[in-house]
C-alpha cells in the first residue's frame, strides 16, 4: 500500500532526524512530504519510531493511505517530477 507521510517540525535537529528516517522509508516529493510503499504493520512501526523523535507538544507527523488508483491517476506540474511506482520504494 502506498502512504503519503508529511511532517511539521519546529526544531532543526528533530526535523533532520525525522527527514533522514523517512528518506530510508520512501521517496521525498516535497521538503516535508514523502511517499512510501509500506505494509500497515511497517507504517505503524515507522510512526512509532517517528513519535519517539519528535516533541508531541509542538510537532506533528501524519501518514495517509493512498488509494490503489493513485499510481495511474495522479497529475502534477513543475519540477521535480512526481514519483511513479512500478516496484517497492523501501530501501
Amino acid at each position: 500500500m502506498h502512504w503519503l507521510i508529511a511532517y511539521d517540525i519546529s526544531a532543526n535537529r528533530r526535523r533532520t532526524k525525522v527527514a533522514k528516517r523517512l528518506e530510508r522509508a520512501g521517496l521525498r516529493v516535497q521538503k516535508s512530504v514523502f511517499v512510501a510503499e509500506l505494509s500497515r504493520a511497517d507504517v505503524d512501526g515507522l510512526m512509532q519510531e517517528l513519535a519517539d523523535l519528535i516533541d508531541v507538544r509542538t510537532d506533528t507527523v501524519g501518514a495517509w493511505a493512498l488509494p490503489q488508483a493513485w499510481q495511474t491517476a495522479h497529475v502534477a506540474a513543475g519540477a521535480p517530477g512526481q514519483p511513479v511506482f512500478e516496484t517497492s520504494v523501501i530501501w
